[in-house]
């Protein structure tokens, strides 16, 4: 990330010298693509820290139910019956609860990331 950063400042401070509009268009293309590179690497980094948040929440969940399972005591649970319930998908369903006519179309949402 530092070294992008000092390749955009090398770069705005090489635009103040030029004066033939190729070459202007040139670094401007470079400059355009590091931040590119740029917006990139802070979208995964991002991404990455999310994902760890799950991890040590999934992690943190199952330090509970261990607990919990260690004083209600393990083998009275290993007794329990549970009931199994059958699930079927249901078109209705496979969108959320969210009504067709409040929903947001996916194209929309695109419009949103442009």
């Amino acid at each position: 990330m530092e070294a992008i950063e000092k390749i955009n400042e090398a770069v705005a401070k090489l635009k103040k010298y030029i004066n033939y509009s190729k070459l202007v268009e040139l670094v401007e293309t470079a400059e355009i693509s590091n931040n590119t590179v740029f917006d990139a690497r802070t979208s995964r980094d991002m991404t990455g820290q999310r994902v760890t948040k799950i991890v040590k929440l999934a992690s943190y969940v199952e330090e509970k139910v261990t607990t919990l399972r260690e004083i209600w005591g393990g083998d009275e649970l290993d007794n329990l019956t549970l009931a199994v319930v059958e699930v079927t998908a249901v078109e209705n369903l496979l969108h959320g609860s969210q009504l067709k006519t409040d929903a947001t179309s996916q194209d929309e949402i695109d419009k949103l990331f442009d």
